[in-house]
């Protein structure tokens, strides 16, 4: 989980949001070291916040961005969703959206899947500031706002992220001004940890799960595997260009573009493919400067029109079709 503190006032919000992506491991939490992430969205000029478990943010993410209809409730829909079919025991996902109605009126609305994902009332800004947090630790940061502040800078975030720092919140904040017609960041500003924060890294302990491109064009992808360094992804083997550039030898992928699924290994220190790619039309099995064995104690391949190739386990083989069997070849031998 992580945490997003906002001063709204009648006609614009400031929020702030910290980097840190953590995960469960052995019933303990771990930060992630291999990288951070942006946890608010810019979506039709208005803020979406997003905490919880990484894979369910980012499904969440890209698939209501893929919608027409963007309102709260479809958010929200999408959500539940995504959480009954996906949602592993433990699992958290909260969002919320800080927005403007039709007069320009700033207006907050907040959603989890501690609440259930029932409908929520939605929440105005007036002439004070109303300071609200959400996300991990929420009830503690809140503790550690300045309720005298009348004016907002990022030094106004900063001792409250320190406070409640952990293994799910910190390493950096960003701070966004949203108003009805413009928004704009600050750049990522550092902040202190504490020192015994449980640190590792996610691709080494458990597969990793993301989606590689930008908006309506992202793909998910899961990751398996350190890789052995040998060879990255260039322009000519690459799945997807975002993916260009990244280790590729000695790792595993499973990847979900539009129409097809794929099982993909790299081999080590080539990178030659090795792959079951499952498309609308067909099936392809693929292997790279490699050989393709099957084995079984019998095999049947049987196609929709009624032909049949059967190897039996006691050596049998048995060709059967309604129409021509055709051998083109300049020797044929019989033993």
């Amino acid at each position: 989980m992580s945490l997003c503190v906002a001063a709204s006032f009648e006609r614009e919000h400031y929020l702030a949001v910290d980097t840190a992506v953590s995960f469960h491991k052995n019933g303990l939490v771990y930060r992630n070291a291999d990288g951070f992430s942006e946890k608010i969205k810019i979506i039709d000029g208005e803020a979406y916040f997003f905490s919880g478990d990484i894979e369910l943010c980012l499904m969440l993410q890209v698939t209501f961005m893929e919608q027409k209809d963007r309102s709260f409730a479809k958010l929200t829909e999408i959500a539940k969703d995504l959480f009954n079919k996906y949602a592993d025991p433990g699992d958290k996902l909260a969002f919320s959206k800080y927005g403007f109605d039709e007069n320009g009126k700033a207006t907050m609305e907040f959603n989890n899947s501690e609440l259930g994902f029932k409908p929520q009332p939605m929440y105005y800004g007036s002439s004070n500031i109303q300071f609200t947090t959400y996300g991990s630790k929420m009830r503690q940061a809140g503790s550690h706002i300045d309720l005298k502040t009348t004016y907002i800078t990022p030094d106004f975030f900063i001792p409250i992220y320190e406070a409640v720092a952990d293994e799910g919140i910190g390493r950096s904040i960003y701070m966004y001004h949203i108003k009805f017609d413009e928004h704009g960041r600050t750049e990522e500003i550092p902040i202190d940890d504490p020192v015994d924060i449980r640190k590792a890294s996610m691709k080494k302990v458990r597969n990793h799960s993301t989606f590689i491109g930008e908006g309506e064009d992202a793909i998910p992808v899961t990751i398996m595997g350190e890789g052995d360094g040998m060879r990255k992804f260039d322009s000519s083997n690459a799945f997807d260009p975002a993916m260009i550039g990244e280790p590729m030898s000695s790792k595993g992928f499973l990847v979900k573009p539009k129409g097809s699924y794929s099982m993909m290994y790299f081999s080590s220190n080539t990178g030659f493919e090795r792959s079951v790619t499952l498309n609308d039309q067909d099936i392809t099995v693929f292997a790279d400067r490699g050989a393709i064995t099957l084995k079984g104690k019998s095999f049947n391949f049987i196609t929709q029109g009624g032909s049949l190739f059967q190897m039996e386990e006691n050596g049998d083989v048995n060709i059967k079709t309604k129409g021509k069997i055709t051998f083109n070849g300049t020797r044929y031998d019989f033993m």
